[in-house]
């Protein structure tokens, strides 16, 4: 039976660009759980608490699993959730504050455990931090889909987000290399130094909790102008299940979601080595990494590029263009290395070199990064003709949910190559052992050649997807309708 949903207040004109910062904030949580993930937490685990690149893998994507089958259920939760702070409000409340503790947790462990004992800890903390996060990002994210219905207002929505996460993130990381992870004596890479991870875990469990909480205070002026369903709501299971079979049967959905299950394996594949690539690789500094926040000029760049092609071309296309142009950058990358046409590590223009690839590889990572929520968007207002429920929640969460699955064997894939084909010691830089030219070299090969080769997969995928912009119209222009008939009715 379709469900009827309305507004307690209609929006005149566009939504204010006050929400659409705030909303924003929400990203800056997330980008420094993603540094912390990315940047440093294979390096503490790894290099200097020695536990094996395997073990912290296989544990990262086992806790994923668990993780993940809480995305789908909080999304229907939300969908159907009619509180006095709408369906989304409340729950990104609740996830603020365990958020915070569980990231303080993660790199925090006592001293006293042993390796067992470390994997243990490990796990809990990254299960918990994981939770905490799907209860607040899940209605995060569907609040962000339901803000605008305007075809080229979503992308604009979501690019005010990046750019809130890319600020944040490339200050948060900055602040970390130089105040927290600066070198020292006995620690020029400053990251290397144990020491330096209690304070991190002090600040940003801090920073995360009051980003979630500040995001949600300061966009509640929104929820009169949110849909929200007029009858009374029914949480069961059952209920919540037919909603997901609802969605994976639909055509253009299964494709996009498909598309999104490669590229996170590619993306987590590829993002796994980062942090160990330009340690040991390239022989960066902390000084040296904080220069990368340069990036961001690549990245409102290609915010504003994706915004405004969407105008006119399809939204697949650029992605697909994007996604092409980011594969050859990161192979031109190591190659440049191989045949020494870079400056050597530690000569300053090096630095330089890898900064300008980095703009470049922003610019086209931030545009599928604008234009993938966006098209979620859309796909919201067609599933709404197909089974009559908004399911936003619902939509973003399986997303997720597929997303952190196929990651988990990204990780796995990255933590087995590390140990058992590109040979990588576990606790050599807490040890001081030198690692060999020819692991070097099997480790740029797997980051910018295997890695990047992959990229095919979902380029492919997204090559049949035919949804434009004329059907969405279409489709709005039915849901508008029904909508007006009901309000007379």
């Amino acid at each position: 039976m379709e469900r009827v949903y309305i507004r307690a207040n209609v929006r005149a004109g566009p939504v204010p660009l006050r929400s659409k910062v705030f909303q924003g904030f929400g990203s800056i949580s997330d980008s420094h759980i993603q540094f912390a993930f990315n940047a440093l937490l294979m390096l503490y685990y790894n290099q200097l608490l020695g536990i094996s690149a395997t073990s912290v893998s296989v544990v990262l994507a086992v806790s994923l699993v668990f993780d993940a089958i809480s995305d789908p259920l909080v999304g229907a939760f939300s969908d159907r959730l009619n509180s006095r702070f709408g369906r989304r409000h409340l729950l990104m409340y609740a996830g603020a504050l365990p958020l915070g503790i569980m990231m303080f947790c993660l790199f925090s462990p006592p001293a006293f455990l042993s390796d067992s004992q470390l994997v243990g800890w490990l796990f809990f903390s990254v299960v918990g931090l994981r939770l905490a996060f799907t209860v607040f990002q899940v209605p995060w994210v569907a609040f962000g889909m339901e803000l605008s219905s305007d075809y080229e207002e979503r992308s604009e929505i979501i690019g005010w987000r990046l750019v809130a996460g890319w600020i944040g993130g490339v200050a948060f990381s900055f602040g970390m290399y130089t105040f927290v992870f600066g070198a020292s004596e006995g620690f020029p890479q400053g990251q290397l130094n144990p020491n330096s991870y209690p304070g991190f875990a002090v600040i940003t469990g801090l920073l995360v909790t009051s980003w979630c909480f500040l995001t949600a205070h300061l966009t509640r002026h929104e929820i009169p102008y949110l849909l929200r369903p007029t009858e009374p709501t029914n949480y069961s299971l059952l209920t919540m299940f037919k909603q997901f079979w609802s969605l994976l049967f639909n055509p253009f959905y299964r494709k996009l979601v498909i598309s999104m299950f490669f590229l996170a394996i590619v993306s987590s594949f590829g993002g796994f080595f980062d942090a160990i690539m330009n340690t040991f690789f390239w022989g960066l500094t902390g000084e040296d990494l904080r220069w990368f926040g340069v990036a961001i000029l690549g990245a409102a760049l290609g915010i504003f590029l994706a915004v405004r092609l969407s105008r006119y071309y399809q939204k697949q296309h650029i992605i697909i263009a994007a996604l092409s142009i980011n594969m050859v950058l990161a192979i031109v990358k190591v190659s440049l290395r191989f045949f020494d046409w870079v400056p050597e590590n530690g000569d300053p223009m090096l630095v330089w070199v890898l900064v300008i690839q980095e703009v470049l590889h922003v610019i086209v990572v931030s545009m599928p990064m604008t234009l993938f929520p966006s098209m979620l968007a859309d796909l919201s207002d067609h599933q709404e003709t197909r089974s009559g429920e908004r399911q936003e929640g619902t939509i973003g969460a399986i997303v997720g949910f597929a997303m952190k699955l196929t990651s988990s064997v990204g990780l796995i894939l990255g933590g087995l190559m590390l140990d058992h084909f590109i040979g990588m010691p576990a606790g050599a830089a807490n040890a001081g052992v030198p690692i060999e030219s020819d692991v070097l070299f099997r480790l740029a090969i797997s980051d910018g050649i295997i890695a990047s080769c992959l990229l095919v997969i979902p380029i492919s995928i997204l090559a049949t997807y035919k949804m434009s912009h004329a059907d969405i119209k279409e489709i709005q222009n039915q849901l508008r309708y029904k909508r007006h008939t009901n309000h007379e009715l």
